[in-house]
């Protein structure tokens, strides 16, 4: 059971068997997942809560056999496919009334096109975001602009080295601080803490 990827933490509680003879170690990737998993848990004793830092850590997880199973956007079931994690979705959920677009935004007399962004400095609206991280970041690893070996570092190493530095709020600034260089506040997805988060923020983010 050790190469699930889910889409839908709800479904799988709900579809898990009340007399398995293996609890399902469930990965979540912040305090409120967190929460959540320990709530269902109340209704299902065969369901564990594991956190770890990041949907990369709980891929990694689940490859090693530490954790079974990971809940994810649609947009990182494709990087939950790729190696060395060969995790294969199970349950998948269908929204037709929300759609999100990613747009990246540069000056007026930019003179450099998406395929020339290595050694630039970005922004972003908050790290694990879908149109702020999930789609740009994936984008870039798959049209392999952004060099990324799993096995070898996280994906968040592979931005920094990709980018002069950035403003990526939400994310460790103790353990990647080039990537909360251009941050203006304490690189948080807060706006109060930091003047570049959301959508509206990194809008206002000027390199010079």
């Amino acid at each position: 059971m050790n190469i699930l990827l889910l889409s839908l933490l709800g479904c799988l509680a709900v579809a898990l068997p009340s007399a398995s003879a293996q609890k399902v170690k469930w990965c979540v990737k912040t305090p409120k997942e967190l929460k959540k998993c320990e709530h269902l848990k109340t209704k299902s004793p065969d369901l564990d809560c594991h956190l770890r830092s990041s949907l990369t850590e709980c891929m990694r997880s689940i490859k090693d056999g530490e954790t079974d199973a990971v809940t994810a956007d649609g947009q990182n079931v494709y990087t939950g496919g790729l190696r060395p994690y060969e995790l294969h979705p199970i349950i998948s959920e269908r929204n037709n009334k929300e759609c999100c677009y990613a747009v990246a935004v540069v000056k007026s007399d930019t003179n450099f096109n998406i395929k020339e962004l290595s050694g630039k400095t970005s922004c972003h609206s908050c790290h694990q975001s879908i149109g702020g991280w999930n789609i740009p970041i994936g984008t870039l690893v798959a049209n392999k602009q952004i060099s990324w070996a799993p096995s070898d570092m996280t994906l968040e190493n592979a931005v920094s080295q990709f980018f002069s530095g950035s403003c990526i709020p939400g994310i460790s600034k103790d353990t990647y601080p080039n990537l909360c260089q251009a941050c203006k506040g304490d690189c948080s997805c807060s706006k109060g803490g930091e003047d570049f988060s959301g959508g509206e923020g990194a809008f206002q983010y000027d390199p010079h």
